[in-house]
């Protein structure tokens, strides 16, 4: 070894003594895995329990580098400082192909994402270690309390198991900050909008989640679960207040893709309500009203047509989805509130369509309905209510 080699690995083994001890920890988990053979099959994507440890060492550290109040943080420097110096202790890389840092070819096993943190109300932190084609994210939220920043709200995989394993990117982790002046200032609703990170293929599960949070609960209580397959899920946008969340993506229907549309109320008891908007198109309301259950679709149908309706709806969602439209949809003439929409084979649906976007079933019938022959284009434009 010449004499600069040895300075060089002496100034090199100096900066790692002088490092915070759990970098050396993570890099002692992480860099073993680098060299484990990716399998694309794999159902839990190279994931271990040791990946729980990595997550939490990676966020205890960056809780130490967290400014005491009233000190201001300066999120995107912040992230930036931080997500650097795991580049320096070698524990990250970037996907992005062109990068310093480039990960290799879908080996992100071994790795950590570069730190995001976001403010302004409170402070959220999502980080990530590698799996098998992608990122396995966590997100952590604090607010500042006796002049110091205190974690109350986490999202994170950590049952490895196959079938209860399901890693997310974070599309948006948002959380309700404002309250009225008698209300709990710990109570807030949390929504955590991700996707399924994968190889190949613009569509994959979108992952939708509400929890509750308040002083008088042990822990944040999940108010809502659910995943479905999207397209370029990645898009997912929402919005949550104290007691509303909203939420746009896309899913498969309307020939390709729609517009899907979730809009829940949640009330002082904790009970979760699907509200208007449904849909934002007569087309896009049909398909909705066939794809969900019976006890669902009912209560988006006019009374005196539920039983009338019931066996068409039977057809629909056992046969029919995805929908093969006969654009354009019709207005019907003489009745300001109805269009029809025409699905093949034969099936005709009558809906009621009141502003904004307000839509019940009113009929369905073999053939078509009377005086509904205007077409209307406007009525099948994609639209959506988080325009850029």
């Amino acid at each position: 070894m010449t004499r600069l080699a040895i300075i060089l690995l002496s100034i090199q083994m100096l900066g790692r003594a002088a490092e915070d001890p759990r970098l050396a920890q993570m890099r002692a988990i992480l860099e073993p895995l680098r060299s484990h053979k990716i399998d694309t099959g794999d159902k839990i994507r190279g994931a271990t329990p040791e990946l729980t440890t990595v997550k939490h060492l990676l966020r205890d550290w960056i809780e130490s580098r967290l400014p005491d109040a009233p000190e201001p943080i300066d999120p995107a420097a912040l992230s930036k400082h931080l997500s650097q110096e795991l580049l320096d202790a070698q524990l990250a890389c970037d996907p992005e192909p062109h990068s310093q840092t480039p990960c290799p070819n879908q080996g992100f096993q071994g790795y950590v994402e570069r730190i995001q943190i976001q403010r302004p109300g409170f402070l959220t932190v999502v980080t990530g270690v590698g799996i098998v084609c992608g990122f396995d994210s966590s997100a952590y939220i604090y607010k500042q309390t006796g002049g110091k920043w205190h974690r109350f709200f986490d999202s994170e995989q950590n049952d490895y198991r196959d079938k209860h394993y399901f890693p997310q990117n974070f599309a948006s982790v948002q959380a309700s900050s404002q309250w009225q002046t008698d209300t709990d200032h710990s109570e807030h609703l949390i929504l955590t909008l991700g996707f399924e990170p994968w190889c190949a293929s613009n569509w994959h599960d979108v992952y939708v989640r509400v929890w509750k949070t308040k002083a008088s609960y042990p822990a944040p209580m999940l108010l809502i679960d659910q995943s479905e397959w999207a397209f370029e899920p990645w898009f997912v946008e929402g919005t949550v207040s104290p007691d509303d969340v909203l939420v746009e993506y896309k899913v498969a229907g309307g020939g390709h893709s729609r517009q899907e549309i979730r809009h829940y109320r949640v009330d002082s008891s904790d009970r979760v309500t699907r509200i208007d908007p449904l849909a934002l198109s007569p087309p896009d309301f049909v398909e909705e009203w066939g794809m969900r259950q019976w006890e669902t679709s009912t209560t988006w149908t006019e009374r005196s047509a539920r039983a009338k309706t019931k066996p068409a709806y039977e057809k629909l969602h056992s046969d029919v989805l995805p929908l093969q439209y006969s654009l354009p949809t019709t207005h019907c003439t003489g009745h300001p509130d109805l269009w029809e929409v025409n699905v093949s084979p034969s099936m005709h649906f009558l809906v009621r369509w009141r502003p904004p976007y307000r839509f019940t079933m009113v009929d369905v019938s073999p053939l078509p309905f009377p005086n509904c022959r205007e077409p209307d284009p406007v009525a099948d434009e994609g639209r959506t209510l988080f325009p850029h």
